[in-house]
């Protein structure tokens, strides 16, 4: 039925002047309007006349509007009637209550006709028209003990039902994954209600668990499983074999077995069906209709108990599933480790004494000029291969933590001017220009001093390697928070956002056509990262294509002595 076509509206409202402005705004609308100056007379009217939305201020005599609202949605005849609650209060908590007595929507005074009809128009929108709008449901209330009567108890019947609730949810607290959740809400369910046998059944993936109260028929159990593939068919879903969760005491087959009473519940989380609760019982009566709503209560929290058990559960599978697999990484990981470590430790001395015999022949005075080239090529390769293996050497040795890290304060001054004086026949080779900028008052780092050479050789020789002749190098330090920030800035190649993500890792080198013939072993960056973290730092950074990089690392200040 269109939303705009004439309702029956009940309105309640202790206040004449509200009642009539209501009512005048309602009709002028089109709709029929009924009137109670009080919740125990807007009862009456309601089952008498059975509307097709109901108004209610909320502080009125006789009983309040959420009273009345708590009443009349806790009755299955009456529950689907929209209820809209008017209030001059706007306190959250009195929102709270209105909606917690099942009020559909709540409206705060003062309101403007507009705001009345906006409201009554969607929930007549929402809420399908009743075919018996106007038919008496039963005989009316006549006194308020009787209405209070009927409030107290549909307010003990949600108190039951949160309790029931509540103990379900608690399950999942306790419950270690989804068969014994499965078997906790079957137990629980089994002292609610009176069953032989319960069984909850999974569309997606066709698990089944099943709960056997006390002795049953093998038949019994057919009869619940078929109950249950019969739905799960529907669903176009297959059943594996069920898994019994508790009970396993059978009646021999040689008895009759009485027709058991089975009654079936869908599951649904988010909307959606994930499976069935089926129970069957053998007492000879079958499930009552507060049975039948005691179960679809159970039903629908026990699918979210469920569903989150099977997340849950799925969740530790694979957290296990990825422990063995970083376990057998890391074992790899050492072993290959280990054979790097052992392989260039073997290659070393030999390289070594290649070396020192090609530089015995290049002390040769009568070797010709075209042999002596040959010799020296042969003799850098040398060394650059030396160099790798070095390097690979320390890199592996310093990741297996075979290689101590002593740290101590250190000033940074010192140990850069070192290194700068190390490389400045490759500066001024290039014409480089170099700059720094290190405070006076930087406080001293808590680091090996060894390493940290290392770290800031490895970092300057590789901003000189890839800065062009005439380029400028500049290293910089600043503290931030308990760390210092050290970074050395160069107007070199500059790399891609792409290759910029993988500059740490072994053996990384840029692809680009003028960067062939720029030797390396491609482990400086790796060794800085690897000494860096072991301090308790981070590496970083800043690059564009052509337009030189930044790299660094934040160290950790030196705590004074107390």
């Amino acid at each position: 039925m269109d939303a705009s076509a004439q309702a029956r509206i009940l309105v309640a409202d202790d206040s004449p002047l509200i009642l009539d402005m209501v009512r005048q705004v309602l009709e002028a609308a089109g709709h029929t309007v009924l009137t109670a100056p009080d919740g125990l007379a807007a009862i009456n009217m309601v089952l008498r006349e059975r509307p097709d939305l109901i108004i209610s201020d909320v502080e009125m005599p006789e009983m309040t509007g959420l009273q009345l609202c708590r009443l009349l949605k806790g009755d299955s005849r009456t529950r689907g009637i929209p209820f809209l609650i008017l209030s001059a209060h706007k306190e959250q908590y009195e929102q709270f209550w209105g909606r917690e007595s099942g009020a559909d929507d709540y409206l705060p005074k003062p309101f403007g006709p507009g705001a009345l009809l906006e409201r009554v128009q969607a929930l007549l929108a929402r809420f399908p028209r009743s075919s018996e709008t106007g038919k008496a449901i039963e005989l009316p209330i006549t006194t308020r003990i009787e209405a209070l009567e009927r409030v107290n108890a549909s307010l003990e019947r949600r108190l039951f039902e949160q309790t029931i609730i509540h103990g379900i949810s608690a399950i999942a607290a306790t419950a270690s994954g989804e068969r014994d959740t499965a078997r906790a809400v079957l137990e629980r369910l089994s002292r609610l209600v009176e069953l032989s046998a319960g069984a909850f059944a999974f569309a997606k993936g066709g698990t089944s668990y099943v709960l056997v109260r006390g002795p049953v028929h093998p038949r019994t159990l057919q009869q619940l499983h078929a109950a249950i593939v019969s739905r799960l068919q529907l669903s176009g879903s297959e059943l594996a074999a069920p898994v019994l969760v508790a009970g396993a005491e059978y009646i021999s087959e040689r008895h009759p077995n009485p027709e058991p009473a089975i009654a079936v519940q869908v599951l649904q989380a988010a909307g959606h069906p994930v499976g069935f609760l089926a129970v069957a019982r053998t007492s000879g009566r079958d499930f009552d209709e507060p049975e039948r709503e005691l179960l679809d209560l159970v039903a629908g929290q026990a699918a979210l108990v469920l569903e989150n058990a099977r997340l849950v559960e799925a969740e530790r599978t694979h957290a296990q599933a990825l422990a063995k697999q970083n376990e057998e990484l890391r074992r790899l990981n050492r072993t290959i480790t280990d054979l790097i470590a052992t392989v260039t430790h073997d290659l070393r001395t030999p390289l070594s004494s290649v070396i020192g015999y090609l530089e015995l022949v290049l002390e040769d005075t009568e070797l010709q000029e075209e042999t002596a080239e040959f010799v020296r090529v042969a003799r850098r390769n040398g060394e650059r291969m030396l160099q790798m293996i070095n390097d690979l050497l320390d890199l592996s040795r310093l990741e297996a933590g075979r290689t101590p890290i002593t740290p101590s304060p250190v000033s940074l001054a010192p140990v850069l001017r070192e290194v700068v004086t190390l490389l400045r026949p490759d500066l001024e080779a290039k014409r480089q220009v170099y700059t720094e900028e290190i405070p006076a008052d930087l406080p001293a780092l808590m680091a090996d001093p060894d390493r940290l050479h290392q770290v800031l050789l490895n970092l300057l020789g590789n901003a000189s390697k890839y800065t062009p002749e005439g380029g400028r190098i500049h290293a910089s330090a600043r503290v931030e928070g308990d760390r210092v920030r050290i970074a050395i800035h160069d107007t070199g190649m500059g790399l891609s956002e792409e290759d910029l993500h993988m500059v740490f890792d072994k053996f990384f080198r840029a692809r680009r056509p003028e960067m062939a013939r720029i030797t390396g072993t491609g482990l400086g960056l790796a060794i800085v990262k690897t000494v860096v973290e072991l301090h308790g730092g981070e590496v970083f950074a800043d690059s564009r294509l052509n337009e030189g990089s930044t790299f660094g690392c934040l160290l950790p200040i030196a705590r004074a002595p107390r």
